[in-house]
């Protein structure tokens, strides 16, 4: 079942009656999505069964239920991408305001958020209104997309350039547009990253992996004789989201 204002929000959703046996937050559709893997997996089943009258009739049919849960779900996206998700309301742009740090370095114009803040009685309704258009209009920010790189060597008498973090120094504004965009994206980083990578992602730690290898390890090292004897591979792994050397 769907409330309203999920109607409101997706004009083109498809509703239909439920028995008033059924659960009020019975996920229906996302049920359907989530039985596309099952019935793949049954589809592949039948396909290495032997070929008969009966499992041709068998396949027939898992064939016409596996097309009907993928135009389910390609319906679907086609009604959630028809949605404003990018609508950010004044309140949440001064949330990413007040969650940056005033005391940072300031951008290529030399104005700190400190001032901002300091002078936001003056300023804050043209910053408002320059984010609005930015983020609901499509306005052209490159005006305020202006960076300045600064490398910040990680030890004393760097001789090569790997031995300089490299620090992008923005514009304020530029840096609320993007942090309300990262608060929006937050809300739905974990359905669009793979369960397997644990970094970056809130609510999971790349430390989980440590207890992890170690499993790993201990049973490869316990059954190198056996059946199920494997190798484990070492690489050194440097910013793992940049590069792999």
């Amino acid at each position: 079942m769907v409330s309203e204002d999920v109607i409101e929000d997706m004009p083109f959703l498809e509703t239909s009656l439920v028995h008033q046996s059924k659960s009020d937050h019975d996920a229906i559709l996302f049920g359907t999505i989530g039985g596309i893997p099952r019935g793949r997996g049954s589809y592949h089943k039948l396909m290495d069964s032997p070929n008969n009258s009966n499992t041709t009739r068998l396949l027939k049919d898992a064939r016409r239920k596996l097309g009907h849960l993928f135009d389910v779900e390609e319906r679907y996206w086609a009604q959630r991408a028809r949605i404003q998700w990018l609508l950010i309301t004044d309140a949440k742009i001064m949330l990413a305001f007040n969650q940056m740090d005033p005391r940072k370095a300031p951008g290529i114009d030399g104005i700190p958020g400190g001032f901002y803040r300091e002078h936001w009685v003056t300023v804050g309704e043209d910053v408002l209104k320059f984010c609005r258009k930015a983020l609901r209009d499509t306005k052209n920010i490159h005006k305020v997309n202006n960076t300045l790189l600064v490398l910040i060597p990680k030890f004393d008498n760097p001789c090569d350039m790997s031995n300089f973090r490299p620090i992008s120094l923005c514009r304020v504004i530029y840096k609320i547009i993007s942090k309300a965009l990262a608060n929006r994206l937050k809300a739905i980083l974990s359905e669009c990253i793979s369960k397997h990578q644990s970094a970056f992602v809130p609510g999971r730690m790349i430390h989980d992996n440590v207890p992890i290898a170690y499993e790993l390890v201990h049973y490869l090292c316990c059954s190198k004789n056996g059946p199920n004897k494997g190798c484990v591979v070492k690489l050194d792994m440097s910013k793992a989201y940049d590069r792999v050397e």
